[in-house]
């Protein structure tokens, strides 16, 4: 789905198309899910591959609006963990929130309490 857009609806998925969607999934360590049907998938796994898939688009700025609401508090981690993650690597990331003590993330991944 994340590439879509880039080609014709009827045309078979070309083989760079399948690499960089790939590519994206293990970016956030979800290509284990290629083959899974999404509604299958944990909230956690959800979140994580949408973000997979505005990577496959070529985003480099990403809008989240509460990213974290319904998720469990280790999904909740390893989804704020990507996103530092990924900003490292030159992503921007707009995220609106209501758990201000997530700012402190950074901070505490450093210390290796987690």
């Amino acid at each position: 789905m994340g590439r879509v857009a880039f080609d014709s609806w009827y045309k078979k998925t070309s083989e760079k198309e399948i690499s960089l969607c790939l590519c994206s999934m293990e970016k956030l360590g979800v290509a284990n899910l290629a083959k899974r049907n999404y509604q299958t998938l944990s909230g956690g796994e959800k979140q994580l591959l949408l973000i997979a898939r505005a990577l496959a688009q070529e985003a480099k700025i990403l809008v989240m609006d509460e990213p974290i609401s319904g998720l469990d508090y280790g999904n909740q981690l390893r989804l704020l963990e990507a996103i530092l993650k990924l900003a490292k690597e030159g992503y921007t990331f707009l995220k609106s929130t209501h758990f201000p003590e997530h700012a402190l993330i950074p901070m505490l991944l450093r210390t290796k309490l987690f």
